[in-house]
């Protein structure tokens, strides 16, 4: 009877050295970023899909958004939130946005209770070098020789935010590209990116002009697939750009062609090269 009775004990102290007692962790909920621009900023239009979670300047981890997240700490620590995007559209090569401020605060935490946090964000450069937002008279963006149809300012149903820039090709229109006006000249250890906001019918592609002391060199670099709806792209032209370190200045073009019987289009917004001058 007492083997038995020391058999339970046992079984009982086993089982909660087996299954402690489960700490009730914190939770942090966050559902958007908000982003704030000035005037050389332009439009606050982004596509912010996570958040990179620091505590107390560790990483906590990566979350799409909107998202509820468990923390087991309680009590004031420092958190600090940054904006997730996926690079040139592509859900494989998510990473922070390095334009964006980081979202900091002090924050008091309680296990078993939610803190709803609504970060704030700015873009960390002053003045965006190139904006085109087709809201002013003449536009940056100018269409090549080889270009069977030309870029035109609208502003009707299909607009995303007042004006946007429309090419279309018909069924006898073979090839439209048009490019930046400006050369720009970029240090090798730069972010570049390109932000643009588009919508269209077609497979449409990026690319970038390299002049060098030798000569000009024409390069797709991202081609972008068909949207019904306006879409925001990130495109990081980075590390195509440094690979080029003879060039002398660089232009970006955006280009499509047309062997259907259909009308092709894009439609464009809001283009800014971000990076530091």
């Amino acid at each position: 009877m007492h083997n038995y009775l020391l058999f339970f004990l046992l079984c009982l102290l086993g089982c909660e050295i087996i299954n402690p007692e489960e700490t009730i962790p914190s939770y942090i909920e966050i559902n958007q970023f908000n982003l704030n621009t000035n005037y050389d900023q332009g439009t606050n239009s982004n596509k912010i899909e996570d958040v990179w979670v620091f505590i107390d300047d560790n990483l906590q981890g990566i979350y799409a958004l909107p998202a509820i997240l468990p923390v087991l700490k309680e009590g004031k620590h420092k958190i600090e939130l940054k904006a997730g995007i996926k690079k040139n559209g592509i859900s494989a090569s998510r990473g922070y946005y390095p334009f964006y401020t980081s979202y900091i605060d002090s924050v008091e935490m309680k296990y078993d209770s939610i803190v709803k946090i609504n970060p704030s964000i700015t873009y960390n450069i002053q003045n965006i070098p190139f904006i085109e937002d087709f809201e002013n008279s003449g536009i940056k963006i100018i269409n090549s020789g080889e270009s069977d149809t030309s870029i035109i300012v609208k502003n009707d149903t299909h607009s995303f935010e007042g004006k946007y820039g429309l090419a279309e090709l018909n069924e006898n229109q073979n090839i439209f590209e048009c490019s930046t006006y400006e050369n720009f000249v970029f240090s090798n250890s730069q972010n570049i990116y390109l932000e643009m906001d588009y919508k269209s019918n077609v497979t449409f592609v990026v690319g970038i002009y390299i002049t060098t002391p030798f000569e000009i060199i024409q390069e797709p670099f991202l081609y972008i697939n068909p949207k019904e709806n306006w879409n925001k792209i990130y495109v990081d032209l980075s590390q195509k750009i440094a690979s080029y370190s003879n060039a002398l200045s660089f232009n970006i073009w955006i280009g499509f062609g047309n062997n259907s019987e259909e009308n092709k289009r894009i439609m464009i917004d809001n283009v800014k090269v971000v990076y530091n001058e």
